[in-house]
Formats: structure tokens, sequence, C-alpha cells
């Protein structure tokens, strides 16, 4: 089960980075560098799928806006994170929040989908360059929302004087003035030794299906994250689960009237 839900995280963060324009060279480095930091973050996460969401939701964050800075290029994300250090306390993890942050971040104890604080993590995350060197750090708040659907969330506080890479996204609204970015992708997980149907072949080929392999039986998932920026910290809102990319642009907007 473990080895199952890593290969859809490989996914996942494969997808965001694929979005983004590099070199085939440059795209192949990246990914081989996110896989195998998912698999180290696995093994310090002590086999927790909810801690490995919010790994996933931190590393397609960043995918997006993997770029230079100065003589380092950010090529992948490292920063560990244990169960034991889940903040249980809404109003404990919003002060350690601003404290890391250097700023108050918009934090709801609710969203109007059903879902309430669960629990929420305070870290720090690593930015590597192609050769594993230390490239810079920023700060990290991530929560995981349980109730009628699962749903995750981050903010960070992104690199000073890093650009954001071009990226296409399927679904752009502005609210309030802030511009929110939302994207939904069709996943199929396939046990190891089976062949997608021609129909999803042709799919993957026309980049509308993500194929993945390692699960006892055919499933399939819609991924779906809406991300924005407002004064200057990076908001992403992701799921996996019955939550259409509208209710989660809803939620953003719950997120965003935060006073």
């Amino acid at each position: 089960m473990k080895d199952e839900w890593e290969k859809k995280l490989k996914k996942a963060i494969e997808y965001q980075v694929s979005a983004v324009s590099f070199s085939e060279e440059d795209s192949r480095r990246i990914l081989e560098k996110v896989h195998d930091n998912v698999g180290e973050r696995k093994k310090m996460m002590n086999g927790s799928k909810k801690r490995i969401v919010i790994a996933a939701a931190a590393m397609v964050a960043a995918a997006g806006s993997i770029t230079a800075i100065g003589a380092g290029r950010i090529a992948f994300l490292s920063s560990s994170t244990y169960r034991d250090q889940a903040i249980r306390d809404f109003d404990q993890l919003k002060a350690e929040g601003e404290k890391a942050l250097g700023q108050i971040p918009k934090l709801k104890e609710s969203l109007g989908g059903g879902q309430t604080f669960s629990e929420g993590y305070v870290s720090q995350v690593n930015a590597m360059d192609d050769s594993g060197n230390l490239v810079g750090t920023y700060p990290e708040v991530s929560i995981i929302y349980d109730g009628t659907a699962e749903i995750n969330m981050s903010v960070s506080k992104p690199l000073e004087g890093a650009e954001n890479g071009v990226q296409a996204h399927q679904v752009t609204e502005t609210y309030q003035g802030i511009v929110l970015e939302g994207d939904e992708v069709d996943y199929l997980f396939l046990p190891p030794d089976a062949t997608p149907s021609a129909e999803d072949q042709k799919l993957e080929e026309e980049g509308k299906l993500m194929i993945s392999y390692g699960t006892d039986q055919e499933e399939r998932k819609v991924f779906k994250n809406v991300s924005w920026e407002e004064d200057g910290l990076h908001y992403l809102l992701l799921t996996d689960q019955d939550v259409t990319l509208s209710q989660l642009m809803d939620m953003a907007g719950e997120i965003i009237d935060v006073q």
C-alpha cells in the first residue's frame, strides 16, 4: 500500500514538473531528483499516508516555479517532518506559522464544504540544484482538513528572487483582485504487468491522462489543485477526493476572505 501511494505521488508531481518548459535533459534530471526525494520523505515520515500527501502538496506547489536563483537552478525540494511534530491545536499552528513565515498567513479552522482542521505542520523546505547543492530555504505551513473529504493546504513564502515558470492552467479565475489558478488531471493506476487499453494510451499521448503502475487493481483518480499568491505568500489547496475544482475555488475564496 505504501509503494502504491508513493507511485501516485510521483506521477502527480511529474505532471506538474512537465508543465514547465525545460529541455528534455533538464526535465529528466529534475524528475529523477524529485522522485528520489519522494522516496526519502516517505521513509522519514514513518509511513504516514496523510503526511505524505502534504509532502506532495508542497512539491506540486513548487514544481510550477522551478527556476534559476543566482547561480543555482532549483531541481528538487527536500524537507523532513514527523508525526510527532504534528500540531493539533489550530491557534498554536497559527502562532507558529506566523513566526516561521514572518507575517500572518490566512488560515481557516473549517471550510464550507464540511472540512475541519485535523492537524498541521510548520517546516523548512530546502531548495536544491541538480547536483544536490543547497540553493535556498523557505518556510511552509501545511494543514490537513478532514470531514466530508480530505483537503490538503499549504502556505509558503517563496524564495526571494525566484521567477515563476510559465505554466498553462486549465481554469483561471479572479477573486477580490487575486488570480486563482486551478488544474484537474485524470490518473489511471494499473497493476505492474497490466497493459492500458488503446483508448487510454491515446488519451495519455494527448496529455489528457496520466498512467502509473504498481497498484493491486485498476484504479482511476482525479487530482485537483488551486493555487494563488497573496501578500507575498503562496497558497495551495489539493485533493484527489470527491471535490470539484469549482468547490476548491470557493474554498480558496473563503481563505482569501479571512480578516
